[in-house]
């Protein structure tokens, strides 16, 4: 199953797998034509009758998320989960919510060298190693009138040394931090949501 968010709310592709969770705000859908699916979406998009999306068809959900793909832009970012000595993890505040360090991939990068990379500008942490590569995430949004799909490569990433996390001003990050498990709360209060399963697995690292 793959899940891409859209003004917050979650477009789950299933295709020929078992559906479940749906409820009477879901709008769901049997179908593997590009069109149909892009219908449908912008229907789902811009409503706010419904919270769910559910796309099913005959396809494998790997072909119909492909099918699905093919009606957007797609750009490609990389960002880490980082850890420290303490069992903290690293956030940033940018544009009003709590988000991890991420950015887009620049031409010929791995997504591995651009999250390290990114993490370094966005928050002057220079992480060590990179532990594990996570699950990516996928959103969608608006670019100058054309809808742009994001996948964000995740890496889970720790750092050993002593050096105080400080916010890239320049793309608009206010705080750069490092916080406890105790203190997640406030973050999955105030971030996105394509982003709060990561941060509750992640949790069990700490």
């Amino acid at each position: 199953m793959y899940e891409v968010f859209v003004n917050e709310k979650p477009v789950k592709i299933f295709g020929n797998t078992p559906v479940h969770g749906t409820t009477s705000r879901t709008m769901v859908l049997e179908t593997t034509a590009v069109k149909k699916m892009m219908n449908l979406f912008s229907e789902f998009s811009e409503s706010g009758d419904f919270d769910m999306l559910f796309l099913t068809g005959n396809d494998s959900p790997e072909k119909q998320f492909r099918t699905f793909a093919s009606g957007f832009r797609m750009l490609e970012a990389a960002g880490g989960f980082v850890t420290n000595r303490n069992r903290e993890a690293l956030f940033i505040y940018r544009f009003g919510r709590w988000d991890l360090p991420k950015g887009k991939i620049e031409s010929g990068e791995h997504p591995r060298e651009a999250a390290l990379r990114e993490v370094a500008e966005e928050t002057g942490i220079p992480a060590d190693s990179i532990v594990a590569e996570l699950n990516p995430t996928y959103h969608i949004y608006d670019h100058k009138g054309k809808l742009i799909l994001k996948k964000t490569h995740w890496y889970r990433m720790h750092y050993t040394g002593s050096v105080l996390p400080f916010p890239q001003t320049g793309e608009g990050i206010e705080e750069a931090v490092w916080l406890a498990a105790p203190g997640f709360s406030q973050i999955l209060n105030n971030t996105y949501a394509s982003l709060q399963n990561l941060i509750r697995s992640e949790m069990a690292f700490l």
